[in-house]
């Protein structure tokens, strides 16, 4: 399993991109089928995200949390928890509804 140094891991914990190198580690994990490794740092990304929703202000942060939630319920899919596949995909239909709704709201950029 990919691992990071204890103060590595703190460092990142405290400055709210945890879910990033976790939705990573486990992104590369998934690719290699190592299912098992890969779940729980999907899931701690997703919520990490969800969690620091407010701190993070990368600019494709809707892009990263619907990946997130793709990859989940890939990883759902491939090993047949498909009662978790629908609460994840339940969870992304949500995401791309409150998405497309704050898109219309937003007023249109200068140009």
């Amino acid at each position: 399993m990919l691992t990071l140094s204890p103060d590595n891991s703190a460092r990142l914990a405290r400055s709210g991109f945890a879910w990033l190198t976790n939705t990573s580690q486990g992104a590369c994990l998934l690719g290699q089928k190592r299912y098992a490794e890969a779940e729980p740092l999907l899931e701690a990304g997703y919520q990490d995200m969800r969690q620091h929703d407010e701190e993070i202000s990368r600019r494709n942060k809707s892009r990263d949390l619907e990946l997130a939630l793709t990859r989940l319920i890939q990883l759902c899919d491939e090993t047949s928890q498909s009662a978790k596949a629908a609460v994840w995909r339940k969870a992304l239909a949500d995401f791309e509804k409150r998405a497309a709704e704050t898109s219309q709201e937003s007023p249109p950029s200068p140009r």
